[in-house]
This record gives structure tokens, sequence and C-alpha cells, in this order.
């Protein structure tokens, strides 16, 4: 019993002593533990403070990156708009080389027009030399003329003055009775009437043709002489003082060149008269009850105030009225 108690009591040493080497143990682990856990949260608190600040460089290194690739697409977006214009530049030199090409060729073919019809006019400059010498040649004719006319008005004024007179024709201004005779020494009546048809082409010749060398007189078709002969002093007025004066023709056509003279040189002084009015008016020759009646009105109806004083002629012919003037019956 009693080694067995020695043995126990052994056993109890050797438990506690083990024990007392567990806990020193236990608390040498404890105080590395608590050291170890001191270091790795200083280590901790480091790495938080050193990931703060590479977080920091972090997003300074997104906005840098971010403006970079804002640059980057400006650049982008410049490039492709370089290239777009580079593109329409392109387009453009294309289109003008094809305008530049058909502006050539239609330059050619406008030079070859040209050359055509300077061609034309070398060929017709001989015609046109001849025409204007025939045109040379009818103005001294008329020259001629007149001065004969003259040389026969001189001659008559001498016969008339002398002592000795001279019998010369008469000119009869109508085909009525007795009262509608005048003796005109001098020339005849067709004679004159002739001559004032030609003053009258020339008038519409120089004042009144597009084309004086090459269009044919007016005169050579009408049926209506002393017609056309109105017609073209309202032209002539037209394109020589600016004068816009009609004529309304209600009369039958007149033969007697007498009487065909005298109508004509009334209806020159009544147009006269209105081209230097600044509205527009109308002669109007009709057939009246004792005779040929010209009168101007205005070419606006309502114009109630439009006058032109007619001109001042002694004669037994012709009537002066408040409507205008009539060449009476008795000068036929």
């Amino acid at each position: 019993m009693l080694i067995v108690a020695v043995v126990l009591g052994v056993l109890c040493c050797i438990l506690l002593f083990l024990l007392l080497a567990a806990r020193k143990a236990v608390a040498e682990a404890k105080k590395a533990a608590v050291a170890a856990t001191k270091a790795h949260g200083d280590e901790v608190q480091s790495l938080r403070g050193e990931l703060a600040e590479r977080e920091k460089t972090n997003d300074a290194l997104s906005l840098e990156l971010a403006a970079e690739q804002e640059r980057a697409d400006e650049v982008a977006l410049e490039a492709k708009a370089q290239a777009a214009d580079a593109l329409v530049s392109g387009r453009e030199a294309a289109d003008l080389a094809e305008t530049v090409g058909a502006l050539s060729t239609d330059l050619d073919a406008r030079q070859a027009e040209l050359d055509a019809e300077r061609d034309a006019l070398i060929a017709s400059a001989d015609s046109l030399e001849q025409k204007q010498q025939e045109l040379d040649d009818l103005v001294v004719a008329q020259r001629r003329l007149e001065s004969d006319l003259e040389d026969a008005h001189e001659a008559a004024a001498r016969a008339r003055g002398s002592e000795q007179r001279v019998p010369l024709p008469e000119l009869r201004l109508g085909d009525a009775d007795d009262a509608g005779e005048v003796n005109l020494p001098g020339v005849e009546a067709a004679t004159v009437w002739d001559l004032e048809l030609l003053r009258s082409e020339r008038t519409w010749r120089y004042s009144v043709s597009s084309n004086p060398l090459e269009d044919p007189s007016p005169f050579e078709t009408t049926d209506n002489p002393l017609r056309l002969a109105i017609e073209i002093e309202g032209l002539a007025l037209r394109e020589d003082v600016g004068a816009f004066i009609g004529v309304r023709w209600d009369a039958d056509q007149i033969t007697d060149p007498a009487r065909a003279h005298l109508i004509l040189r009334l209806a020159q002084e009544l147009m006269a008269g209105a081209a230097r009015e600044p509205q527009a008016s109308e002669l109007i020759v009709e057939d009246g009850e004792d005779g040929v009646r010209l009168r101007i009105v205005a070419a606006d109806e309502e114009d109630l105030d439009f006058r032109v004083a007619p001109p001042v002629v002694a004669s037994d012919w012709i009537d002066v009225t408040d409507g205008g003037l009539v060449v009476s019956n008795a000068a036929r």
C-alpha cells in the first residue's frame, strides 16, 4: 500500500509539473499570439494605409486615363472629320474635273460655231457691200429728185414773179364741181404724193425698221398707202421721242393723191402736237357725213381733259371742230 501511495504521489507530482509546464507554455503561447496579433494588426493597418494611397493614385490615374480617353476620342473625331473632308474634296475635285471637261467640250463646240458664223459673215461681206452700194444709189437718186423738185419750185417762183407768165398745169384737189378745184401751179398732185410716200418710206427705214438694209418696204404690199404712212408717223414718234400714239382707221380707202397728201399732212400736225403731251393718245381717222374726220383722243377714255389744239389752216376744204379736223368732201 505504501508503495502504491508513493507511486501515486510521484505520479501526482509529475502531473502537477506537467500541468504547470503546460500552463506556462499556454501563457507564452498567448503572449506570442498577442504579439503576433499586434504585429499583424500593425501590418494590416499599414497595408490599409498603403491601399488607401494606392486607391487615391488609382483614382488620379483613372481621371487622367479618362481625360486621355476623351482627348483620344476628340482626336479620333477630328481624324474622321478630316477624312470626310478629304473624301468630299476628292469628290469635288472629280466633279470639278468633269465640269471642266464639259466646259472645254462646249467651248470647242462654240468655237466651231463662231468659226462657221465668221466664215458666213466673210462670205456675205460682198453681198452686204453690194446692198450698201444699192442703198447709196437710192439715196443719191432721192437727193437728185429732191434737188429737181427744188429747182422746179424756184423756176415756178421766178415765173410767177416775171411780167411774162408761162401757163403751167393745174392741180385739182378733187373731182367735185368747180368749187372743188384749186389751181396750184408748179407740180402735179401725184408727183407730190409720190415724193411724200418716198419720205414716209425713208422714215420707216431709218426710224422704225429693225434691219433697214434688208427689210422689204411695207409700201410694196400695202393696199392703203395713206393709212400705212400715218401709222409709220406714229411708230416713228414712239421710237424717236417716246410718244405713244396709236392709229385707229375707220375710213374708206382714199386714192386721190391731193386729198391723201392733205390728210397725211394734217395727221402729222395733230400727232406732233400729241407727242408733246405726257399721256398716251390715239389718232382716229373716220368717215363723216361731210368728209374725213381726224381727231386725237386720250388712250384712257376717262381722261376727259386731254386736248390737242389743231393746226390753224385757212382753207375751204378744212373745217376745225371741237373734235378735231374735217377734210370736207369738196376736196375729193
